[in-house]
């Protein structure tokens, strides 16, 4: 096993509404160094390079789905793309099992998403067969 450090840059793109990195991307440059596991160097003529298949330099992309869905569950009256509150639900609310889903609208940038809301309990059960009386207290 060995190592192979390449040498470049990074190119990343800000948007300057929401101030955050939106990509990003490794640019290789011509230097690489080789090194042992122990992170002793190996003379890169002991290393036969054409014999390893190139690795592509995939880096997370900021914002990826986990990380929009906690900023949106962090301000959920917000829209997840622009940020701004001036959004609407659309439609009625659709059930299946524990879940209801509501699609939801962003009026100042036209991007759509769906609210999913999960059953966790009740609260103020009255059982049919009691009628409430504002001068009596249920039992």
């Amino acid at each position: 096993m060995i190592n192979k450090i390449t040498t470049g840059f990074v190119v990343q793109e800000f948007d300057e509404v929401t101030k955050k990195c939106v990509s990003q991307e490794f640019v290789a440059g011509d230097e690489v160094e080789w090194e042992a596991l122990d992170g002793m160097p190996i003379d890169d003529e002991l290393v036969n390079v054409e014999t390893l298949p190139y690795q592509p330099f995939n880096m997370m992309q900021p914002n990826d789905k986990d990380e929009v869905e906690r900023e949106y569950l962090e301000a959920a009256h917000l829209c997840p793309k622009c940020k701004s509150d001036e959004i609407d639900g659309v439609g009625g609310y659709d059930a299946e099992g524990d879940e209801i889903f509501h699609k939801v609208e962003c009026l100042n940038c036209g991007t759509t998403w769906t609210d999913r809301y999960k059953l966790n309990g009740y609260q103020d059960y009255c059982p049919n067969d009691v009628f409430l009386d504002k001068d009596k207290k249920i039992p």
